[in-house]
């Protein structure tokens, strides 16, 4: 079950809690039985689930939905050239965006659009870049399928990035 599964899920237990305690047992109707409770509190689980996912597909700086362009200073948004944060792309004295890394102008096409999450995650979940806290040595790698596996985005430091496919990848050799 997912975080925000279990936020909606408590959600709806409290606007039914609310609810009693108002006197409204019958909240979902007097034929209400337990089946129809049932269907109904799942009903609002996957109602407040679909918001809570959309609200958290949102670029969290600059708040860009999925397949946008982020706002010009985007914390999040990264370099089509090499990958690192954008907001380090300064515009020349004639307003073009220059990569950080190339000084070459970066046009508007080369934007890489906001995808809902955070830039790398996929990377790291394809080469199997997993982590966890372990008390006394920190971040350890670990199994994906480990209780506690977090995507290791520190391990893109391993990679490369390419330019063309606008992402990091494993170095050759």
């Amino acid at each position: 079950m997912s975080a925000n599964e279990k936020n909606a899920i408590v959600v709806a237990i409290e606007a039914i809690d609310a609810e009693i305690k108002k006197g409204n047992e019958g909240i979902f109707g007097a034929t209400d039985d337990r089946n129809t409770f049932s269907d109904k509190i799942q009903d609002w689980v996957k109602a407040i689930t679909a918001i809570e996912n959309e609200k958290e597909r949102l670029c969290p700086d600059c708040g860009a939905k999925p397949n946008e362009k982020h706002k010009p200073g985007c914390d999040v948004e990264r370099c089509p050239h090499c990958g690192h944060q954008a907001l380090m792309c300064l515009s020349d004295e004639s307003g073009t965006l220059m990569a950080c890394c190339d000084n070459m102008p970066v046009t508007d096409d080369e934007l890489i659009p906001w995808t809902g999450r955070w830039p790398g995650m996929s990377e790291c979940e394809e080469y199997g870049f997993w982590c966890k806290m372990v008390k006394g040595k920190g971040w350890v790698d670990c199994d994906k399928n480990d209780p506690e596996a977090e995507l290791n985005l520190n391990r893109l430091y391993d990679c490369v990035w390419n330019r063309e496919d606008k992402k990091f990848v494993l170095k050759k050799g």
